[in-house]
């Protein structure tokens, strides 16, 4: 949760707006390096970038080793 909040913080976002969001994109995922999750925007921009199944299967079998 640090690493989204910060990374939120670094784009401008204001915590201190009561009902206050901030949107963050599958670019914004990757900046951050997530250990284990993998952020999508695909309820907002569905036909952009890889299928995130296809992104979940391919990090799970690099973790193994396959």
């Amino acid at each position: 949760m640090r690493l989204l909040v910060e990374g939120a913080l670094r784009q401008g976002w204001d915590p201190g707006v009561r009902g206050g969001t901030h949107r963050m994109t599958e670019r914004d995922g990757r900046e951050l390096a997530l250990a284990g999750f993998v952020l999508t925007d695909r309820v907002v921009e569905p036909d952009r970038g890889e299928d995130p199944t296809a992104v979940v299967v391919r990090l799970y079998e690099r973790r193994d080793g396959r």
